[in-house]
């Protein structure tokens, strides 16, 4: 039995406070879709936080509103993918919804009472939407993740964040002309940073290049040749050239196959070309399964005279 002692009003057992602590702590271990900075999957306990600190910060701009309120909101708003983990917006379900529900209301309901009262009643304001803490804390809820997506680095995003991050959260933030104009400001960086930091998009590959390892990335999405194929590699060749030291990385994990025509043409020009720009390594990013032995150990024997071939399960282990 726990040492008792005067918490939230009435007594609580110090092992009852523990036990909500040690819950509460896989969010620390919980990934969301998405990297900082420098790469590394950000924890659904980190987005909360992030969250928590800006409702602190964004007090004055909101003096009719409880922010004490709302920074409770963004600390406990994602408890419930303890249970069932992070899904992204874009692919959950009412049903997954449903789930992390019932997982979440089941364990707040076995919390001491007066705890317990206290999140029941937060969660059904939040979910309500119908005062303004809870319309602040679902848009910094969305803020925070746009904010956290244009800070990633952009080869990192989904296909369809490049449009998604331009809308996501609009609706959410138009209560409040502030966070309208946030919303505006946090825009303009998606488009600064997908016009800085793309080179070229298409429907079979985008090409990137990433400042910080010094390298271009072409991430093959789908099949293609002749032109088709060649063009984003040509573009790669330009970044290789325009950065001195600069290397190649092919991520092939989408599909990465090739037309013999393409295959002599990555080796008579390509591969000479990138080793006369300064280029000494291609890395290929593989699946685990590296279905396309067969295709990629080809390139290596045409080119292997010419240029150093790695491969790599992610771009981190460069």
């Amino acid at each position: 039995m726990g040492i008792k002692r005067r918490l939230f009003g009435d007594s609580m057992e110090t092992r009852e406070f523990l036990g909500i602590m040690h819950v509460a702590e896989r969010l620390k271990d919980t990934p969301r879709h998405c990297t900082t900075s420098g790469r590394r999957i950000e924890s659904v306990a980190e987005h909360s936080w992030r969250m928590s600190l800006m409702a602190m910060i964004l007090r004055k701009e909101f003096p009719d509103a409880d922010m004490d309120k709302v920074v409770r909101m963004c600390i406990i708003h994602d408890l419930g993918e303890c249970f069932t983990g992070d899904i992204p917006t874009f692919k959950k379900t009412d049903l997954d919804r449903k789930t992390e529900d019932e997982f979440l209301a089941e364990w707040v309901k076995t919390m001491p009472a007066e705890v317990s009262c206290e999140l029941q009643s937060l969660y059904a304001e939040m979910e309500g939407q119908m005062s303004v803490e809870a319309k602040i804390y679902k848009a910094i809820d969305k803020l925070e993740a746009v904010i956290q997506h244009n800070e990633s680095p952009l080869d990192t995003w989904s296909e369809n964040e490049f449009e998604l991050n331009k809308t996501y959260g609009t609706d959410a933030v138009a209560f409040s002309e502030w966070l309208s104009d946030l919303r505006d400001e946090v825009k303009a960086d998606t488009d600064l940073k997908i016009k800085n930091e793309s080179i070229y998009l298409s429907e079979q590959a985008d090409v990137f290049y990433i400042y910080s390892k010094n390298v271009v990335l072409v991430h093959w999405k789908k099949y293609c040749e002749l032109e088709r194929y060649r063009e984003p590699l040509m573009k790669a060749l330009e970044v290789i050239k325009e950065h001195a030291g600069c290397e190649y990385v092919a991520d092939t994990r989408d599909g990465f196959e090739d037309n013999p025509l393409d295959t002599k043409w990555v080796a008579d020009y390509f591969m000479p070309k990138a080793a006369e720009y300064g280029c000494s390594t291609i890395y290929f990013i593989i699946d685990k399964g590296n279905s396309l032995k067969e295709e990629l150990e080809g390139q290596e024997k045409d080119s292997s005279s010419i240029l150093k071939f790695r491969y790599i399960y992610d771009i981190n282990e460069i």
